[in-house]
């Protein structure tokens, strides 16, 4: 499973994203204070909106994807690793312009804060179901695996900021904004040259092979007995029950 280049993957775009979605959600008030100059309460109202509007941007991508697939544009594989790539590298080239302009252009900031975050949202909607993807059987356990490692990875994201910013400048939060962009492109480079969003063959089962090997165990046993097996009564009675 783990010698698996869609895996690996997976795991660094999962990485990624919460390390980013950390940087974002814990610090992002901070910038607004300390370098954008807002109050309290502005920076409150201004937070709430950007939380708001990422919320907002998971379900348009959730609602542009199914679009996609359920007009036939693009099949199902390729709509969701376009939206995934599109959105992670996409919020890190927002990234890059929130790094460059001038604390006098704290509404413009603010506005492509908000357009990386809706990019960024693209994971929320399509990311937790590349597992499932990948390999149905072990979805729970590449799941859990991803989001451990992330979530661990993700928690370095505050000391990083902190590091970083010992004064709160400008100059020095222009170098978190670069960093958070390079993880957000990386991780959209990484998965859309090694990422996958089809079933693996190391994950594929082939369940008439298995039955007949569970039939062959028993002696004198036909393994085409089980076809002609009459249905239990309880199955014709859920069938009936189903049907009425």
């Amino acid at each position: 499973m783990l010698r698996s280049p869609a895996v690996l993957a997976t795991l660094f775009l999962f990485t990624c994203f919460m390390w980013g979605v950390y940087v974002i959600l814990v610090t992002l008030p901070v910038y607004f204070s300390s370098v954008l100059k807002f109050s309290a309460q502005q920076t409150g109202a201004v937070f709430s909106c950007v939380v708001c509007v990422r919320l907002l941007g998971a379900l348009v991508w959730t609602l542009v994807g199914n679009t996609l697939v359920s007009k036939q544009v693009l099949t199902y594989s390729t709509t969701k690793k376009m939206c995934l790539c599109l959105g992670i590298g996409g919020a890190g080239c927002a990234y890059v312009a929130v790094a460059f302009l001038q604390q006098t252009s704290k509404w413009t900031a603010v506005v492509c804060t908000m357009i990386g975050l809706v990019l960024q949202s693209s994971a929320t909607s399509f990311l937790g179901s590349v597992p499932q993807d990948l390999a149905p059987r072990y979805a729970g356990t590449l799941l859990s695996m991803s989001m451990t490692v992330a979530l661990l990875v993700a928690l370095t994201a505050p000391l990083m900021v902190s590091a970083l910013t010992p004064k709160g400048l400008y100059t020095e939060w222009r170098v978190v904004w670069l960093v958070l962009s390079a993880v957000n492109i990386s991780g959209c480079l990484v998965f859309l040259v090694f990422g996958k969003t089809k079933i693996q063959t190391w994950a594929l089962v082939t369940s008439g092979e298995e039955k007949d090997k569970e039939l062959k165990t028993e002696p004198g046993k036909d393994v085409n007995q089980h076809l002609l097996e009459p249905e239990p009564e309880s199955c014709r009675c859920s069938s009936v029950t189903a049907g009425s």
